[in-house]
């Protein structure tokens, strides 16, 4: 028995170990218990998350030539990741961007691993001077009818929705009523058709060298080729016709 054995330890197998033996046996499994044992955690920088998260929203901005800036940030604090090279991955908004809120999922990536996923709130702002209703308008006015006016406000759109001058909106008519004050969007207005409901058109009907005109009223919108239900001046009953120009409608007398 070696020296440094005091006291015996006896074996299953009736046979005596020493404490130093024992250690040698046991260094292993120690070394592969440490092994399997979790790494440590780390806190992961707010700052971090927000730099990442500011910096692709300030490239994607500028990318569509928007002028609006990131004016706050919101993300979960207190996250902990593993230790190693981390790297954020900041992905898209859903829906149209940018808008005024939008929700960015983050993925936290370290060495290579997506360790977490997380989503960022932004808030942005664009204060400019916009074009805005003047007065109340109603569904139908054609744009040159309608009042507009400009004013300070901030709204963040693609510079595609906002109408940038009056000019823009030629040959358009209200798709919507609009109180004063409102931001003026493209999507307010669609096409005057050839022929709006309500209006008044010249109808024409030929047969032979015959050829007859007179006015009526437009019972529906129609496009030059389509065909429109009319109410003929003096008369109680709508007729068809075919819209071949401008405000202008042709009854077909031929006999069927």
């Amino acid at each position: 028995m070696p020296a440094c054995c005091r006291r015996p330890i006896k074996s299953s197998r009736r046979s005596t170990i020493c404490a130093a033996d024992m250690s040698v046996l046991l260094s292993p499994l120690l070394a592969i218990a440490s092994l399997a044992s979790p790494a440590p955690m780390h806190k992961l920088p707010n700052d971090m998350l927000e730099d990442a998260v500011e910096a692709a929203v300030t490239a994607r901005l500028s990318a569509r030539r928007s002028t609006a800036s990131v004016v706050r940030i919101a993300v979960m604090p207190e996250q902990q990741v593993p230790p190693g090279s981390i790297s954020i991955d900041v992905g898209e908004a859903a829906g149209q961007w940018p808008r005024k809120w939008s929700a960015l999922p983050l993925r936290v990536i370290v060495d290579g691993r997506v360790v977490r996923r997380l989503t960022a709130r932004v808030e942005l702002h664009d204060p400019q001077r916009r074009l805005v209703y003047g007065d109340r308008s109603q569904a139908g006015w054609p744009a040159d009818r309608i009042v507009l006016d400009e004013a300070e406000i901030d709204v963040v759109a693609p510079s595609d929705e906002l109408v940038r001058n009056q000019a823009d909106l030629i040959g358009l008519r209200a798709k919507r009523g609009r109180r004063a004050g409102e931001v003026v969007w493209r999507s307010d207005f669609e096409p005057i058709p050839d022929v709006s409901a309500r209006s008044r058109v010249s109808v024409s009907l030929e047969h032979g060298r015959i050829r007859l005109s007179t006015g009526a009223i437009a019972l529906e919108d129609a496009s030059i080729g389509q065909q429109v239900s009319v109410l003929p001046d003096l008369s109680e009953r709508p007729v068809l016709a075919v819209v071949v120009a401008k405000n202008q409608v042709m009854i077909d007398a031929k006999p069927q």
